[in-house]
């Protein structure tokens, strides 16, 4: 158990330390293309809850992985009959279970990330949002300075007034207010 805890501990670490590091680098990846301009409207650069998650599951595992198996492995008699005989000699070395152990860390941890990734890639490229990006225009309208001078009657009036004068114009074929 104490390897277990002491396991989820470094591992909550590592995972909170790439949650922090993968934020930032995707509010500064979000800044650069946005000076770029080649980013179009619907895509936006941050974590989703999924991947969080994700993450936090890994680090569950991880420390399962990496705290309880080595101490089952090491409070058997095996182990403690090695022990006695390295006498105070100790050797590192990793063995196949340890191997297998960190490839399929990398795997489970690094594979999923890369193919979703390629596949947004892929679906933004190639395949397109779904619907004809360029025909679309996307506004803001500020109703005021300060929330209390918004007034829900005199907002809809503007409301119902902006769409309007958009609809009026020319090739104008609907337009949504949220």
């Amino acid at each position: 158990m104490q390897l277990f805890i002491e396991s989820l501990a470094l591992a909550g670490l590592g995972a909170a330390g790439g949650l922090l590091l993968a934020r930032l680098g995707l509010a500064r990846l979000q800044s650069l293309a946005r000076e770029i301009g080649g980013v179009r409207f619907w895509i936006e650069f941050e974590l989703s809850v999924e991947t969080a998650l994700y993450a936090l599951g890994l680090t569950v595992v991880a420390a399962a992985g990496m705290g309880v198996l080595p101490g089952l492995k090491a409070t058997g008699r095996r182990a403690q009959t090695h022990l006695r005989e390295l006498d105070g000699r100790t050797a590192s070395r990793l063995g196949p279970v340890w191997m297998t152990l960190v490839v399929a860390q990398v795997a489970v941890g690094v594979l999923p990330t890369a193919l979703s990734l390629a596949w947004q890639v892929v679906q933004m490229e190639v395949v397109g949002p779904g619907f004809a990006a360029d025909r679309f225009v996307v506004g803001t309208a500020a109703l005021g300075n300060d929330t209390s001078e918004i007034d829900a009657t005199r907002t809809r009036r503007r409301q119902i007034a902006l769409t309007s004068r958009l609809e009026a114009e020319a090739g104008v074929s609907s337009v949504t207010i949220a």
